[in-house]
């Protein structure tokens, strides 16, 4: 089984590639228990040069097989670095009893948005880093065929001990700030994209209201709740799904999202793999 999380879609793109190579279900994050058969795997984003609280606290409470997983590799999403995230990965699976016997980075396009110097790449790297991911992607699953052992395959970029052991435990204390969440009253049309794209169920549609509905089949005519608007509880994971999912750019943070781009890549497409 591969378990990812994923807000932008990159993390799950990269699983359910991951899972049709291997021949492997995938399933997201937040399960109360791992398989009991087979060799465990993890597709997750790197946040802030480490792993998002959310995904350590589901690893330190989720229910392990009776029998230890005699493998278990995980793949890290990332924009231009890792860090040391693996090695809090590795830390929090050891807590548990788990050996991290490889793991692997894959780049994906920039999704972060949040902060000053931080936005989307532009649309010619988003392509590159697209089709580079692909080829990347096949030659993890091939090596996780294998089941290579003592693999480190990443990208831990300059002053890792810094931004992993400084700027990762600051961002976790600072840097989620659901109250900030807001929308555009002007262009916000009540679709309810954020609401369900959000991945652990965080917002919720307000003042929603009865629409009447006409379709070319009369079965499928009626009412049914839509309009209102979005309204964000405390649960958030700074994942930006909500962000990047709106189709109006009607999701804001504060004033710091104003002039920042969107990854829309797999909310506009069809497919949800690489």
């Amino acid at each position: 089984m591969i378990y990812y999380f994923s807000g932008s879609g990159n993390s799950r793109a990269i699983a359910k590639a991951l899972g049709s190579a291997l021949t492997e279900r995938t399933e997201a994050v937040g399960g109360y228990a791992l398989a009991e058969q087979g060799c465990p795997g993890f597709v997750l984003p790197v946040y802030a040069w480490g792993i998002a609280p959310f995904i350590l606290d589901w690893i330190g409470s989720v229910k392990l097989p009776d029998k230890k997983p005699q493998f278990v590799w995980a793949v890290l999403d990332y924009g231009d670095e890792t860090g040391y995230a693996h090695r809090i990965l590795r830390k929090a699976l050891a807590k548990r009893g788990l050996r991290l016997d490889a793991v692997y980075g894959v780049q994906m396009p920039n999704t972060y948005v949040l902060l000053p110097g931080f936005d989307v790449d532009s649309e010619a790297l988003e392509y590159r880093k697209l089709t580079a991911a692909k080829i990347r992607v096949s030659e993890i699953a091939e090596r996780i065929r294998r089941r290579e052992s003592n693999v480190e395959d990443i990208h831990i970029g300059p002053l890792p001990g810094l931004k992993t052991g400084v700027i990762f435990p600051l961002f976790k204390k600072w840097g989620i700030w659901p109250g900030r969440w807001h929308y555009d009253a002007e262009k916000c049309t009540g679709c309810g994209m954020c609401e369900r794209s959000c991945p652990v169920g965080n917002i919720t549609m307000a003042d929603q209201h009865t629409i009447s509905c006409v379709a070319p089949r009369s079965d499928q005519c009626g009412l049914y709740l839509g309009g209102g608007h979005p309204e964000w509880g405390k649960d958030c994971t700074s994942c930006l799904a909500c962000y990047h999912a709106c189709p109006h750019h009607a999701v804001m943070y504060g004033k710091a999202t104003r002039r920042k781009g969107q990854w829309r890549h797999w909310f506009k497409n069809s497919q949800s793999s690489l």
